[in-house]
């Protein structure tokens, strides 16, 4: 188990941290890149297997109003 206090310096030294996008983190914003691709995902959740055979995909192009 992690000390309390540890975990006190930890989110201290997160808190004082610059972050940044890598390029690949870009590219996917940009969307010349996929997440997926890069991050195969294959396990059981909630009964379910996840897979990236049949990923579900939110498109505001196929959004009805």
């Amino acid at each position: 188990m992690i000390a309390l206090e540890n975990l006190r310096a930890r989110m201290e030294a997160y808190r004082r941290s610059r972050l940044s996008l890598t390029e690949f983190g870009e590219a996917v914003l940009a969307h010349r890149e996929d997440f997926s691709r890069h991050n195969p995902i294959d396990r059981w959740w909630g009964g379910t297997h996840l897979t990236n055979d049949n990923l579900w995909r939110w498109s505001p192009t196929l959004v009805k109003h």
